[in-house]
């Protein structure tokens, strides 16, 4: 069993690479992305930090720095993921933040943020740069932990990682089935031309508005699954941006009963679990009110189970109800809970 690498992006990608893999018994096949394959290189417990990990410390950060242009700004809401999407930019480009020769405030007080990042993330955890870094630094085990270097359908390599594509191919076999028509010459491996091809019918349907254009996306699925030639993995419904369709075709595509994969994944808040933690989330967080409790109540198949159904039937909608004590006064009060007890009788 030879091991070999391919390296894909995206989640979608991910999981078909890993599919084909099983389908066709590639036991030596790790799938893996361009930071991932960087922290199986770099060995040891090193991983990638991920956001989770990352805004906390960011807001702890911003909380005990003192900045030069960041200090009006700073408490704003959403700052942390703010900050962390444009230093995630500042690594992709492979931009310095301590070098001198960069004398703006704004990257000085993200290399401050930069600085107190290495010094609180958990042991293990790793910037890109760090990770980049400490990769080049064994890639003399190339060989055996990473094999045959494919690049499947990348579009693009980021600056940051370059100089870790470029000391691979020094030491392994790299091929890339690179897509478009972009400027590669830094690429040192083998670039595996691909002919884009047109499709051979182009039909267009004109829709008023997305949830039309769903509905027509599902109705042509479902022709093309009721020929009986073609298969459900064949049909792919596809956006350079989804973000428009998608709360449309997640209802309409349950009211049709298509089970349509959706390749981004689905949002947490789409499903009654995902409310029923969000609505439990905010009691937690942000104190307890009448609106939020009930909003729980019906939500959350626990205390609708342990409560009567007309349990909010003695509680006035104007009532601020804001502590436990505030709970115990006004049901020791309303008339609900005899009312209860001769039911129950």
């Amino acid at each position: 069993m030879e091991r070999h690498t391919v390296v894909v992006e995206g989640t979608l990608a991910f999981r078909m690479q890993r599919v084909a893999a099983a389908q066709a018994g590639d036991h030596g096949l790790d799938v893996a992305t361009v930071l991932l394959l960087a922290a199986r290189l770099a060995g040891g417990f090193s991983r990638p930090a991920d956001h989770a990990t990352l805004v906390p410390i960011i807001s702890r950060a911003l909380a005990e720095i003192t900045f030069e242009e960041l200090e009006k700004v700073k408490a704003r809401p959403g700052m942390a993921r703010a900050v962390l999407s444009s230093l995630e930019r500042v690594w992709a480009a492979d931009i310095r933040l301590v070098d001198p020769l960069n004398p703006s405030a704004r990257l000085s007080d993200l290399g401050h943020i930069e600085a107190f990042l290495r010094e609180h993330l958990p042991i293990g955890a790793l910037l890109p740069v760090d990770l980049r870094d400490r990769a080049l630094a064994h890639i003399d085990h190339a060989r055996t932990v990473v094999g045959p270097l494919h690049l499947h359908r990348l579009v693009s390599v980021e600056p940051l990682w370059r100089p870790l594509i470029e000391a691979l191919a020094s030491v392994i076999e790299i091929t890339w089935d690179a897509p478009g028509t972009r400027d590669r010459s830094w690429f040192p491996g083998k670039i595996l031309g691909r002919p884009l091809q047109r499709p051979e019918q182009l039909i267009c349907e004109v829709c008023a508005d997305p949830r039309a254009e769903v509905v027509e996306a599902l109705r042509w699925a479902r022709a093309l699954l009721s020929d009986g030639v073609t298969q459900a993995s064949e049909i792919a419904i596809a956006s350079a941006d989804l973000s428009v369709w998608d709360d449309h075709m997640l209802v309409l595509a349950a009211d049709a009963d298509l089970p349509i994969h959706f390749a981004g994944g689905v949002s947490a808040l789409s499903t009654r679990a995902g409310q029923t933690c969000a609505a439990l989330a905010d009691a937690m967080i942000n104190g307890l009110s009448q609106d939020r409790i009930r909003r729980l109540s019906l939500l959350s198949p626990y205390l609708s189970e342990a409560l009567p159904v007309d349990w909010m039937k003695g509680l006035s909608t104007e009532a601020g109800l804001f502590e436990p004590e505030h709970w115990a006064q006004i049901w020791r009060h309303s008339p609900l809970p005899m009312v209860l007890r001769s039911q129950r009788s």
